[in-house]
Parts: structure tokens; sequence; C-alpha cells
């Protein structure tokens, strides 16, 4: 016997096949392609079926699809979508979908009367639910992109509710098919956005609006507050797995809480920072910091208040230098009255390293409460907060010329941050080096632990040595190596390998080892003379690669004679890459003192102000020519 039912009935014998949605097309997705999926095919046919002479093509395949993602693939969403379609045209039937309720109606009048609008249909399965479910259905409205079972406890157990009602009436409502579940090791539940909208209906009705967003608020700052301590114990990579689902979830908390409950907000920034910094949105964070700025509020404990101080200083110091120092003093000053010994050591250590308008005294005394910190906070569960440690210790160092204890800091670092598997540390690490190794101009001993990650030494570890990054940067602390013991030409087949998507990664490293990178087959454009394959130079990641690298193609065009490119590109990297812009100690400090003795004063300055007036294809055609004054003379 086949049974329809709108909940499981859960009677002897019962197997329960659960009908899902139809499917929907991947955003990009082509006319042929989104043809092919249920959703569309549907509002399609009842579009038609109006009498209405519309046809999917280039011109709205885009909106369609969004529409069908936005209605989940419903099929009675889709028809009254449909139905609507010839009032408002897909454009306003788009933008009106964010009061579906109030849209979606004049459905048939031949059937029943929950098939008459959408309303009428979550009211009917409403009806089937007993009162536990509906406060449940209507407080989970807040999460975004998802939750777990703990989560959903987290934000509804109350003197009302305990975690077992919560979790009984939770799995009621995945009877009713009302939420939806990804059956794992660990579930993970969600609702349509469908749903979610009826849930802010009732919210509003029944005014819990601002009960269920507090109550959701708390519970992903008790989440993140767990998960910044889960960050010293494991692996960016199984960290990243495990928190980055809740990005939908922490970014509707902090919106609430700027305007409703602005110390609770604040303590999530500071908990989510990592999240934000390891999914690369440090603009997103950038904006949120500045939103508070203006305003702090005056209750904040001075643990919350240290923690956005030291943050806010650190996205400020790439493009406004002068009003980071003002708040890394503040926060280090707070920080003081904090009775938290690790968050003073962070504090100081980030000010040491960020701040590019200490002074070398001010940093010596910085030093000291380091030093007499760091047995308080340098544990066994604070690996990350030694990383920073010997972060603030080689930038010392590397200030004051001790450029062999600088790069022995560096080394024990990332030796560490790969222990750890803190991936994103090793890229802030060899950056540092390479910077290190351009400054000083001779070799250092950190080229064996360069060659040996190189050679992939380290794939044994937790951090992914076949991710293109990684590869980047260790292949740029190669080619400084390189220069360095001034075997030029092997370095330049390495740069133009990094930064040319044509060039197959792999022959530049084997043809490094083998040491015949002379003629070796490298792609197109690596001969000699040829300067045009800049012009292949595009895409995000190569562009990113070429700046990172600028130090080490001004010293590539120092080497190679060709002076005069070597200082423009000095001037285009003022003013092109933030982390240059942000380094109180230029990379190229000696390699400026060598070319002056080549240029005179005024020639130098001319060529650098020249340089800070390119453009980027300029600056990637004057770094890879293999003949001075290209790129000056392709400009005019």
């Amino acid at each position: 016997m086949m049974v329809t039912s709108r909940k499981v009935l859960r009677v002897p014998g019962e197997r329960v096949l659960r009908t899902p949605p139809l499917s929907v097309p991947p955003p990009g997705a082509g006319v042929d392609e989104s043809l092919m999926h249920g959703s569309v095919a549907l509002f399609v046919d009842q579009v038609r079926a109006q009498g209405q002479p519309f046809a999917l093509g280039a011109h709205n395949v885009a909106q369609v699809t969004a529409l069908c993602r936005r209605l989940d693939g419903i099929p009675l969403a889709l028809q009254l979508a449909a139905g609507r379609l010839a009032m408002f045209g897909i454009d306003q039937l788009c933008e009106r979908l964010s009061d579906r309720y109030r849209l979606l109606t004049r459905g048939t009048q031949a059937g029943p009367r929950r098939h008459q609008s959408l309303r009428a249909c979550m009211d009917a399965s409403l009806a089937l639910l007993d009162d536990v479910e509906q406060l449940v259905l209507r407080r989970l409205e807040p999460f975004e992109g998802g939750f777990t079972l703990e989560m959903a406890t987290a934000a509804l157990s109350d003197r009302q509710l305990d975690a077992w009602t919560v979790a009984e009436a939770l799995e009621g409502l995945v009877d009713h098919s009302l939420v939806q579940v990804d059956a794992e090791d660990r579930p993970r539940y969600r609702l349509f956005d469908g749903i979610r909208a009826y849930g802010l209906l009732l919210l509003e009705e029944t005014g819990e609006v601002d009960i269920a967003r507090r109550q959701h608020a708390r519970a992903m700052s008790q989440l993140f507050d767990r998960a910044e301590r889960a960050l010293q114990m494991m692996p960016d990579a199984r960290w990243i797995a495990e928190f980055s689902p809740e990005l939908g979830n922490v970014r509707a908390a902090l919106d609430w809480c700027l305007e409703h409950e602005p110390v609770r907000g604040l303590g999530l920034l500071a908990h989510s920072r990592s999240l934000f910094e390891l999914l690369s949105l440090a603009s997103e964070t950038a904006w949120r910091h500045a939103a508070y700025e203006a305003e702090l509020p005056k209750e904040l404990p001075p643990a919350v208040l240290a923690r956005y101080c030291i943050d806010h200083a650190g996205l400020l110091a790439p493009h406004d230098p002068k009003r980071a120092a003002i708040w890394y003093r503040r926060g280090v000053t707070v920080s003081r009255t904090a009775d938290d010994p690790a968050l003073r050591y962070l504090a100081l250590c980030r000010q040491v390293v960020e701040d590019q308008e200490l002074s070398q005294a001010a940093m010596r005394y910085a030093m000291g409460e380091l030093v007499a910190l760091a047995g308080r906070c340098e544990g066994a569960h604070a690996a990350r907060l030694k990383l920073w440690g010997l972060a603030a210790r080689a930038h010392v160092w590397r200030v004051e010329g001790q450029a062999a204890e600088a790069d022995e800091a560096i080394c024990a670092s990332l030796q560490l941050a790969q222990e750890i598997g803190a991936s994103r540390w090793v890229l802030d690490d060899l950056q540092r080096l390479m910077s290190l190794q351009v400054g000083h101009g001779e070799p250092l001993r950190s080229a064996a632990l360069v060659r040996q990650w190189e050679d992939g030494a380290s794939r044994a570890s937790g951090i992914n040595t076949a991710n293109g990054a990684f590869l980047q940067r260790v292949l740029g602390c190669l080619a400084a190596v390189l220069l360095a013991e001034g075997r030029v030409e092997e370095a330049r087949h390495v740069l133009t390998g990094i930064v040319s998507p044509k060039t197959p990664r792999g022959a530049v490293r084997e043809a490094y080892r083998d040491g015949r990178t002379e003629g070796a087959n490298l792609g197109p454009g690596h001969g000699p003379g040829q300067a045009e394959h800049a012009s292949e130079l595009h895409g995000d990641s190569q562009s990113e690669a070429f700046d990172r690298l600028l130090p080490v193609f001004a010293w590539l065009a120092f080497e190679e004679g060709r002076d005069q490119d070597a200082a423009r590109l000095t001037g285009y990297a003022g003013q092109a890459y933030s982390p240059i812009r942000a380094d109180p100690l230029p990379p190229w400090g000696r390699l400026i003192q060598r070319m002056r003795t080549r240029l005179d004063g005024f020639s130098m300055a001319r060529l650098q102000e020249e340089g800070n007036r390119w453009d980027e294809p300029r600056a990637m055609l004057a770094a890879l020519a293999r003949t001075a004054g290209v790129a000056t003379s392709c400009g005019d």
C-alpha cells in the first residue's frame, strides 16, 4: 500500500520515502542546462499554461534560475509565482519575493484551500503541530545556513524548554518535513528559505522577534568563544571544516547585535576573527569594525575593548598607520587592566609586529614585557600565541639589523606552525622570510629549509603543499635565495614560472632541481628577449602573486643591470600592495642603498615617482623584461 502524508506515520512496517523539492540549476547555468532541471521546467510550463508568450533565453535565464532557487524548488510556490508573472514581470517578481506570502496568492480555486496561497499552505502545516513544535519552528528562524542539535538546544533552551524537549520537537518538525536534515555522523539541520520567511511572520505576529534574535546571538557567542579556544589545539583545515558552515549564522548575529546588543556583538566579532581571516574576508571584518568605531559602548569589559582596539588597529595599519598606532596604544593600555596575561601578551606582540609608528625604544620596552610574560603564556595549549612571540622577536631583530637571529626565529616559527597545522601562519612566515632575504641580500641559514619545503619534504605535515598559495610563497623564497647566491638566471625562471599561468609549475621545479634552467622548456615567452608575455598575466591569483613578489622582482632587475626598472618597481610597490605599504621596514632597504651607488639621488627619486604612476600591466612588463626600458617605451 502506498500512502501519501504530510508527516511520518510511525506505524509498523512503514518505509518512508521523502519527496525532495524539484532540482534547481546552479548559478551561471545556461538555457539548455536550466531546462533540464525540474523547477525551471515547471515554472516555464506554468507560465505558458497561463497563455503567456514566454521563452527562456539568455536575457532572463539568470533571473528565472534565481527565482527557482529562492523558492527552494517547491512546486506550489513555483506555480503561484508563474501566475503572477504577467502582472509583475520577471524582475519585479524576483524583487518582491522578500514579501512572498503576500505575493504568492491567487492559486487554484478548484482544489483544497491550502493550495490557494502559499500562506494557506503553511498555515495548514502549522495546524498539524503541537504548541511546543510551533514555538520551536518560529524560534529557529534566525538560523541562516543551518544548525546542529547542540546549537538549537543552546538557542532555544530556557525555563520553558529543556534540551530533551527541544530535541523531541525538532524531530517532530523533521517528521513533518518542515526541517531538513543532512544525515551524517553529526547531523546538520536547515530550514528552506520559504519556511524561514514564514517563521519570521509568526515571530512578528507573536512579538517574539527580539527574543529569538537574542537567543540566537547568545548561542553564536557561546559557540565561537569555544571555537576560539579550539583553534589553539586544531589545525586550520580541521577548524575551518567544523566552523565555516556557521558563517551565515555569525553574520546574522553580528547584524542584529550591532543595533541591539553591541557589547555581545563586539565579543562575537573578536571570537570570530579567525573565521573571517581564514576565509579571506578581511574587507568584511574591516567594515564591521568600522561600524563600532565612532561610538563604542561605555560598559565594555576591558578584555573585549582591548581585543577590539588591537584587531581594529591591524585592519587600519596597511592604509592608515598613524590612526592604527593610536588604536594599538589604546589596546595595549587597556590589556594591562584586564586580568588576562595571554591577552596582554598578544596585544604587545601585535603592536611590535604591526605598528609602523612604534619607535625602536618602545619596541625594546615592549619586548621586555613580553619576556616577563612568556613563562605565563607560552604553555602547551598556547602554540599560536608562541607564534606571535617568535614573530615579534624576528621583527625586532630585523629592525636592528640582526638578520641571522631574525632568520632563526622565523624558521622556528615555520617549523612550529607546520607541526600544529597553522597553514595561514605558514604563508605569512614565508612572506616574512622572503622580505628578510631581500633586505639582507646575502645567503641565510633558512635557505636549506626553503629547499626542503620546495622539494616537498613537508608533505607529511598538516600543511597542504599542493596548495597554490603555499607553492607560490615557497618558490618566491627560493627565488630570493637564488639571487642571494648569485644564480640570477635560475631565479628569473622560478619567478616567471610563478606568475605566468601558461607555465607548468612542475617544469619550473624540475628545471631548477636538475640544474638545467638554461634552455629549459618553461613555456611560451620565457626565451631571451621575450617580454611580451606579460600580457598573459591575468587573473586574481597571478596578480596577487606578482604583487607579493615585487621586492624580488626589483632585486632581479638590479642584478640583471636594469637599474632604472628596479628603481621604478620600488616606486610602484609603494602604492600597489598594502602589505608592502604596511611594512615599517621595507624589505629592500639594502637594495636601495646599492641602487644609489649606480643612480644619483635625483634620478632615483624621479624613477620611483614614475613607477608610482604605473599600472599593473606596465609593472609586470618591466619586471619580466630582458631589456631595460621596455615598459617605458611601451607606455609611450
